[in-house]
């Protein structure tokens, strides 16, 4: 999924990201009621979310108030391979999964149209606002260039949309028309003309 499964491990193992259950707001925290969920939910623009309080029906048929409350979130496991961290909605005994730096982004960026993220941090299990940049074709280029955390499948997408491809020897973003045939489908992992021509060069001569 990353391409390298070592960096991967690696990036995932420094995540101390741990969501904070304290019912009262954290400093600066801004909450607003979730979308489609906006009378059982709500998300902070630190990544938080809460179940708001409400009077409920039990199985006996009696109400009760059911308290406000920071929900538990799935959060990103080398093990399990999960990268991502997400949060669960449960609405009239259905329940669906989000990505919650997603659901962040729909929530306090302007314009969010379900386009990739980058984590400033490198940590996948930040997902305050702060630490979101949305991925789009101004700003793909030079943090793809960075190389400093492996970019979201939709990354590499967007850069082929726009004829573009990275080689994996000499980490060059290039025009997909400067990679062999074989090479130029979406995926990262490929060399580009060049590199295939000094590796051939190179295997071809190490006996002269």
């Amino acid at each position: 999924m990353f391409g390298s499964s070592k960096k991967a491990f690696f990036i995932l193992k420094k995540m101390k990201h741990c969501i904070n259950k304290d019912i009262k707001d954290l400093p600066n925290e801004v909450w607003v009621s979730v979308i489609d969920y906006s009378e059982y939910y709500e998300i902070s623009n630190f990544g938080r979310i809460k179940s708001v309080q409400r009077v409920v029906i039990s199985k006996k048929g009696f109400s009760q108030i059911r308290k406000e409350k920071i929900k538990s979130l799935r959060l990103p496991n080398e093990k399990s391979g999960r990268t991502n961290t997400f949060v669960e909605y449960s609405c009239n005994g259905i329940n669906k999964r989000y990505n919650l730096s997603k659901q962040v982004a729909l929530h306090f960026i302007s314009n969010y149209n379900n386009e990739a993220l980058y984590f400033i941090d490198g940590d996948r299990s930040n997902c305050s606002v702060k630490n979101l940049i949305v991925v789009n074709k101004e700003n793909v280029i030079s943090l793809y260039d960075k190389n400093t955390i492996f970019p979201p499948n939709k990354v590499s997408d967007l850069l082929h949309k726009m004829g573009l491809k990275k080689c994996s020897v000499c980490k060059s973003i290039k025009k997909i028309s400067e990679f062999s045939k074989s090479n130029r489908s979406r995926d990262t992992n490929n060399n580009c003309q060049i590199c295939v021509n000094k590796i051939v060069y190179k295997f071809r001569n190490r006996n002269i």
